[in-house]
């Protein structure tokens, strides 16, 4: 009878957990919030919010913010942080990081992939 209540507040807990609504803020409109600041030139504004989705597995913003370290835009310029998260959005499936890689490895593009093509709207994830 005890192994019964249990599994039954298991489900209970579970129903629960999938009938409650999404806390999580929208990640596509956090992401183009980031995108427009950082085209606005406000690496300052858009750092937090592209490190808040980098560190939560989004490859975009971490592609973008390797992008920030290797470039030097709002950051100390750190190629060694910058490929830390360059790597970590290529593992992720960015296209632009895996890109942005063979590109820096092979030392034809030392910025990997330009700004204008990191924020030109048009993914390649």
């Amino acid at each position: 009878m005890r192994r019964f209540s249990v599994i039954i507040i298991l489900a209970l807990a579970l129903v629960g957990c999938a009938a409650a609504p999404s806390r999580m803020p929208d990640t596509a409109a956090q992401l183009d919030v980031a995108r427009k600041t950082w085209l606005a030139g406000n690496y300052e504004l858009a750092l937090p919010l592209l490190a808040r989705l980098a560190r939560a597995g989004n490859p975009r913003a971490q592609y973008a913010l390797g992008y920030m370290y290797y470039t030097g835009q709002g950051v100390e310029q750190s190629q060694r942080t910058a490929l830390v998260w360059i790597r970590r959005a290529a593992n992720n499936g960015s296209t632009l990081a895996i890109q942005a890689l063979g590109r820096i490895a092979s030392g034809s593009l030392p910025g990997g992939v330009s700004a204008q093509q990191q924020h030109s709207g048009k993914d390649q994830d």
